[in-house]
């Protein structure tokens, strides 16, 4: 959405309804299932007061209201996720993030890899020998993928200490003030010395400068960013990982969605599917009556 509202195009249907949100989306998400993908889920913020706005009243406080712009397009997003048939949930406590370490943490024994697409560096803090952490640079044509072989060489830090980084630096999107003072080649050389922001802290006699003053200041902050930042992977979820296994959708219920947006670019190539589609059917009767022919001999 604000890719395309920064440049001042915001498409619009027939019916006056704003769209470019949509389009993006149905963009993205009809690349990702076309790849090779078991199963697929997306999370939502729900937009309401989660356990962090509870715990720290000025969480997020700096954020921007939702375009109404934006707002009367989410519905439709859902909407068009129904008829793909793929798992999508939200909740009034949790943020999206929770969502995805849950999913991530459940989906860890069930299958080899896992992959998280995002723009949300909180969400690296999930890298491990399964999990791969791809950030959008452009959409998902363009993705910079986080592993457990090039994760420290990037970020200089392990993908746990995650929180703790941002219990020392913060983290201004989510208006985390972390420890006041405190940049990222601090935290980076603190963190090498000592794994988590409470070892720092217990150890504070021992690192010299200002910055040690700076931690004995601010370290109930910094600890409380740390929690905040933490993402909770035990949330209860009112599905089970079977439900994201990708389904066979309605090929005419997406056509008529695309329809109603104007979406003609997506009908011409959701018309070649239909087609090649049709033809793979012609083939396997073809196939089949054939054996049945040379059996029936």
């Amino acid at each position: 959405y604000y890719a395309t509202a920064y440049a001042g195009v915001l498409m619009k249907n027939s019916k006056g309804l704003y769209t470019n949100a949509i389009y993006g989306f149905a963009n993205m998400i009809n690349s990702l299932v076309e790849q090779e993908h078991d199963n697929m889920f997306i999370a939502f913020d729900k937009g309401s007061k989660t356990f962090r706005h509870q715990s720290f009243a000025d969480y997020k406080a700096t954020r921007k209201k939702l375009p109404e712009e934006l707002a009367m397009q989410i519905p439709l997003i859902k909407q068009f996720l129904r008829i793909l048939k793929i798992t999508q949930y939200e909740t009034d406590e949790y943020e999206a993030d929770d969502l995805i370490a849950t999913l991530a943490k459940d989906a860890y024994n069930h299958f080899d890899q896992i992959q998280v697409i995002t723009g949300d560096k909180d969400l690296l803090q999930l890298v491990n020998d399964k999990t791969i952490v791809s950030l959008t640079k452009k959409g998902i044509q363009e993705l910079d993928d986080y592993t457990i072989d090039n994760f420290f060489e990037k970020m200089g830090i392990k993908p746990s200490q995650i929180p703790d980084y941002k219990g020392l630096v913060g983290d201004s999107s989510d208006n985390l003030p972390g420890i006041k003072g405190i940049g990222d080649k601090t935290a980076i050389k603190l963190l090498t010395t000592y794994p988590t922001l409470e070892e720092i802290i217990e150890n504070v006699d021992s690192i010299t400068g200002r910055t040690a003053a700076l931690i004995k200041e601010y370290q109930e902050m910094g600890l409380q960013c740390k929690r905040l930042a933490t993402l909770q992977q035990d949330v209860t979820v009112e599905f089970h990982l079977t439900d994201t296994k990708k389904e066979e959708y309605d090929l005419d219920e997406l056509k008529q969605f695309y329809m109603d947006m104007d979406f003609n670019s997506f009908l011409t190539k959701l018309d070649k599917k239909k087609q090649a589609k049709k033809e793979q059917k012609q083939i396997e009767y073809k196939f089949v009556t054939e054996a049945k022919d040379i059996q029936d001999m």
